[in-house]
């Protein structure tokens, strides 16, 4: 049974950005699209489970550091970019040898399910500002202007 999975869906909808697209390959070595909230929360599932102190407190000052930097960066244009490298800086916290080569994909690589839980996200970042949403009423949305108004819901909790 996993005890911590309500706690890293929690974290996950405290993180400023959306599920992204990352580029993976199956266990036959197929492309696949690989969401990066779940790369993200087996990542800080391992972390919790090695329980390193050392490495939790490099970790913490990293990520504060880097929370800083995408508020500054952000304002600077280039979303797509500004939040695919955040994501991938803030997964290397945890890995940072093995996650260098991450890989995103276009906002439009998107699959089905990784919608869904974009669509789900927001409708989460809305209810944390105490407005009423529902991931259905983003239904049907092209995935610029669905990942557009993530942007603008991952600003207003920065």
């Amino acid at each position: 049974m996993d005890t911590s999975r309500e706690m890293r869906a929690m974290a996950m909808i405290a993180f400023p950005c959306p599920p992204l697209p990352v580029a993976g390959v199956n266990r036959n070595n197929e492309p696949i699209v690989i969401n990066s909230h779940d790369m993200l929360a087996f990542l800080m599932n391992t972390a919790a489970l090695r329980d390193v102190a050392s490495e939790n407190a490099v970790r913490q000052r990293l990520q504060m550091k880097l929370q800083i930097e995408y508020e500054t960066t952000l304002k600077s244009g280039d979303a797509w970019g500004t939040m695919t490298n955040f994501t991938r800086r803030y997964m290397m916290s945890y890995c940072p040898a093995a996650l260098d080569q991450v890989r995103f994909l276009p906002f439009d690589a998107s699959t089905p399910p990784i919608r869904a839980q974009v669509r789900g996200w927001l409708a989460a970042r809305h209810i944390l500002a105490d407005q009423e949403a529902k991931a259905k009423d983003f239904d049907g949305l092209h995935d610029d202007v669905l990942y557009g108004k993530c942007l603008v819901m991952g600003k207003e909790h920065i």
